[in-house]
């Protein structure tokens, strides 16, 4: 395998005991060959095992093995991973318990998710997707008329740590992942309005709002309905 998970946390968990099928979506991978992070959200696919071995570990010390399972936690961190002959072992991180899969004779299949077709730029906050309307931090813009503005209040509104030295040149690799704000799950950037923003200074937001678009599933825009329109046509 060529690609690796360890310490990465997943941005969605499923699990489908029935069926046997568990199914992980990160963010980013690590490119074992190349040896370097790879920022392109991806799917990780485990699948029709013959046979499990699965022992949660909980805080208190007690450890619960079965051969069975219809549920899992919601695993959000792997820890390690491993495959070795017929044998595929899990060792990951959930609410308050630590699970360790072995799994016989399993498939996996690992490939990158198309984001060109991801619309993350709203026209009001209840447009979102329904799976996103809980556990989002709301990031209010006021109204700006140039770049430096604009800059100024996105880092200001997303709390964005100092250490960062946020600016043009990496502004959407920093707020396309945004783990500074720890427990929040998705983020909506809302924009009281841009119409007294130049050409450049659109052209520029808009460059970065389609590199968010193409890789990060966290992030979500929001305008008012001219702006919206303006925004929309040129991130299609």
């Amino acid at each position: 395998m060529n690609f690796s998970f360890d310490d990465n946390y997943a941005y969605s968990f499923s699990f489908d005991g029935e069926n046997k099928r568990m199914e992980f979506i990160f963010e980013s991978y690590y490119d074992e060959s190349e040896q370097q992070e790879v920022y392109s959200p991806c799917k990780f696919v485990i699948k029709d095992w013959s046979s499990v071995i699965c022992s949660f570990e909980y805080p208190n010390k007690k450890t619960i093995v079965r051969n069975k399972i219809r549920e899992m936690p919601d695993l959000n961190l792997i820890l390690d991973f491993k495959q070795q002959g017929t044998k595929t072992s899990i060792y990951a991180m959930g609410d308050d318990v630590y699970v360790l899969l072995e799994l016989y004779d399993a498939e996996t299949l690992f490939e990158l998710i198309n984001m060109n077709d991801r619309n993350i730029v709203f026209r009001i906050l209840d447009e979102l997707p329904c799976e996103h309307t809980k556990g989002y931090f709301v990031a209010n813009i006021p109204v700006v008329d140039n770049q430096d503005d604009l800059l100024f209040n996105i880092i200001k509104s997303l709390r964005i740590p100092p250490h960062l030295s946020c600016n043009w040149n990496n502004l959407a690799d920093i707020i396309r992942h945004p783990f500074w704000l720890g427990k929040w799950e998705h983020v909506a950037i809302i924009h009281e309005s841009i119409a007294l923003l130049n050409d450049s200074d659109v052209e520029l937001y808009i460059n970065i709002i389609n590199k968010c678009r193409l890789h990060s599933l966290y992030i979500f825009f929001i305008f008012n309905f001219m702006d919206y329109q303006l925004i929309k046509a040129k991130t299609n």
